[in-house]
């Protein structure tokens, strides 16, 4: 059994390429180049390439980045509004929050005038002064803490 030269292999008439130097035809490499870029749209070289063998590729291109762009548009706009509701339901539940604990207050100060005028002792006026006390101090944290935290307009 003999073996077959790639010249009677292919049928083809290539000259003998070990003679002049070059390893044989089944021994080549191909040669493959990587391009890369950044964005939506490829450079222009590239864009004229598809352009030759797709016809309206550039058109296609341009269609999805303007597509992407306006998807990235809505989604911004939509959390932007999403941020704003919030801040608004922040600030409506620490109204209520303001008017709750005022309206406690009143009443517990309205308790200890009735427990004056009916000379309740000294430790029990203490103890009903601390609660409305401790509203009025935790009012005033959380309304620091908010202006904080809220950005101005």
């Amino acid at each position: 059994m003999s073996e077959l030269s790639p010249k009677e292999i292919d049928g083809a008439d290539m000259p003998d390429s070990t003679a002049n130097g070059l390893p044989p035809p089944d021994l080549w490499l191909a040669v493959q180049t990587l391009m890369t870029y950044r964005g939506a749209v490829p450079p222009p070289n590239v864009v004229k390439v598809y352009e030759k063998y797709a016809p309206g590729a550039t058109d296609r291109f341009m269609q999805i980045v303007e597509r992407e762009q306006q998807r990235r548009i809505d989604r911004d706009s939509a959390e932007l509004q999403l941020v704003k509701i919030q801040e608004e339901n922040s600030k409506n539940n620490y109204r209520w929050g303001l008017i709750v604990s005022s309206a406690l207050m009143g009443f517990y100060l309205t308790i200890m005038l009735v427990c004056v005028l009916m000379q309740a002792p000294v430790e029990f006026l203490v103890a009903m002064l601390g609660v409305p006390a401790c509203s009025a101090i935790a009012a005033v944290i959380s309304q620091m803490m908010l202006k904080r935290t809220v950005p101005k307009e």
